[in-house]
């Protein structure tokens, strides 16, 4: 049953939250025991649709009578007229009572069931005595048997869990020996041990995943510590190896380099309903479990939510922008319960377009107490001018998690000129965030020479906006402005 927004369901008629599960599938939580559950597919954009076909076929039987009228005369049309409009509307009623949000009443569902003994083993634990419904069909013949494993699991009702009691935001003074070592926000910028942080690196998005080689890790991250990175944004997503992320985090500290664990990625499953309530299922166990597991490993330098969250999809819909506020806040309040030493990013795109709704949504969400950084991402050759007077506004520290410049083909070949050419903006760009007090700046992203496995697969970790290890950018980070230098005693 593939997941899709506009269905609802119902548990022995009492309406419960429809969630999204395996990132396609729907999945509803019963609890143990016999009952029935109905899904319903009545999306709003439907039922405006047969709402309109209802409205445009009573004006065409409105005007087909008037135009009948004035070639016949009233006194002989009246009559059929009036027997037409009654049959109209007994047809029509279906299509009202649908569009009205209520289905019609119809023969009961054809189901499957099965029950499920108590102790019985399923995905994720052991079933409850529980029979589980799935409708199969008015047209059915008869009610079929069938295996859906996925659906073999009674989920008890959820344990009260008290909500995380969020820590007051520190600064370095008021935090005391807790946060010495740790990266922390002052005001409007960064601070290391009393001294002001301000930094330069790169993306390495796939460095925690097995996708790279662990054995890659250390030449990856020693290399780019020798061409001047400070910093390096990692995606951490729930299914990581928390181990690899440890190997990661020491090798940072062996080096000199310090890591944004990015939490999760926006693309590919992420909705409204996901901010609304998924997130639970998943995200916020893994959040909880890898912020408790390195809260005090120095070589973290930020938490960042996720990738870049956003309701484009949804046509920035308020109702996806609230509950995108709810998850950021349920999830900050989450994180300085357990760590109230470093900043927490939300991993922002930019503020969008020339949108009051954009702009108000994106000041909102770096207003919610505990938010520490503001994030941006942009390209090497334009300037987010707004994000940085929100940020002088707001006396917050931004940075700049990714910027892009395609200087590669497809084949990740330099084009012609591409490579010096974007240097050189880089260089200019780096400049003009430096004067404006910009506290971080990361390239999109870093390209490891291909890998060939034993088996004979190669793995490529290119594209067009990368940068390999031979870019003459690597010389103008090292020399850039924001590049930290300890200051030695």
């Amino acid at each position: 049953e593939v997941w899709y927004p506009g269905w609802t369901a119902e548990v022995d008629g009492q309406p419960v939250p429809l969630l999204r599960a395996n990132f396609a599938f729907r999945a509803v939580p019963v609890p143990a025991g016999t009952h029935r559950v109905r899904l319903v597919f009545t999306p709003w954009s439907w039922r405006l649709g047969l709402a309109l076909s209802l409205i445009t076929l009573l004006a065409l039987a409105l005007i087909a009578i008037g135009l009948l009228v004035r070639r016949v005369g009233w006194r002989r049309v009246r009559r059929g007229s009036v027997v037409g409009l009654a049959i109209l509307a007994l047809l029509s009623l279906p299509t009202m009572i649908v569009a009205s949000g209520r289905p019609p009443a119809t023969p009961p569902h054809r189901v499957a069931s099965w029950p499920v003994p108590n102790g019985t083993p399923v995905p994720g634990g052991t079933a409850g005595e529980s029979t589980v419904y799935l409708p199969l069909g008015l047209r059915a013949a008869r009610a079929r048997r069938v295996q859906m494993p996925l659906l073999l699991r009674s989920i008890p009702p959820p344990t009260p869990q008290p909500a995380p009691t969020p820590r007051p935001l520190q600064s370095l003074a008021a935090a005391g020996p807790q946060c010495r070592g740790l990266v922390v926000r002052e005001g409007d910028h960064l601070s290391l041990d009393g001294q002001r942080y301000t930094f330069v690196g790169t993306n390495v998005s796939y460095l925690a995943k097995d996708t790279l080689p662990e054995a890659e890790m250390e030449p990856t991250i020693r290399a780019l510590a020798e061409k001047g990175v400070d910093v390096i944004r990692v995606w951490t997503q729930p299914d990581v190896d928390l181990k690899r992320v440890a190997h990661m985090l020491d090798l940072g500290r062996k080096y000199g380099v310090r890591f944004v664990l990015v939490l999760d990625d926006y693309y590919f499953d992420k909705s409204e309903s996901w901010f609304d309530s998924t997130h639970g299922m998943v995200y916020q166990p893994h959040l909880r479990r890898i912020v408790s597991r390195f809260r005090d490993h120095p070589a973290v330098l930020m938490w960042e939510l996720m990738n870049e969250p956003n309701c484009a999809a949804e046509g920035q819909r308020k109702s996806c922008l609230d509950a995108l506020y709810r998850w950021a806040k349920q999830s900050v309040d989450a994180i300085r319960a357990i760590d109230p030493c470093r900043p927490i990013s939300l991993g922002t795109i930019w503020i969008g377009g020339y949108n009051p709704v954009e702009e108000a949504q994106f000041e909102r969400l770096h207003r919610i107490d505990g938010v520490g950084i503001i994030s941006v991402h942009k390209p090497a050759t334009a300037w987010y001018w707004r994000e940085v007077r929100l940020a002088e506004k707001l006396q917050m520290p931004i940075f700049f998690g990714e910027i892009h410049y395609a200087a590669l083909d497809k084949s990740c070949r330099p084009l012609p000129g591409k490579v010096e050419e974007r240097a050189r903006a880089i260089a200019t760009d780096l400049q003009r965030a430096a004067e404006a007090g910009v506290d971080g700046y990361l390239l999109w992203q870093f390209a490891h020479d291909p890998i060939r496995h034993p088996n004979g697969d190669v793995t490529y970790y290119c594209g067009t906006l990368d940068y390999f290890l031979d870019d003459p950018v690597w010389d103008v980070l090292a020399r850039s402005p924001l590049k930290f230098h300890p200051e030695r005693p």
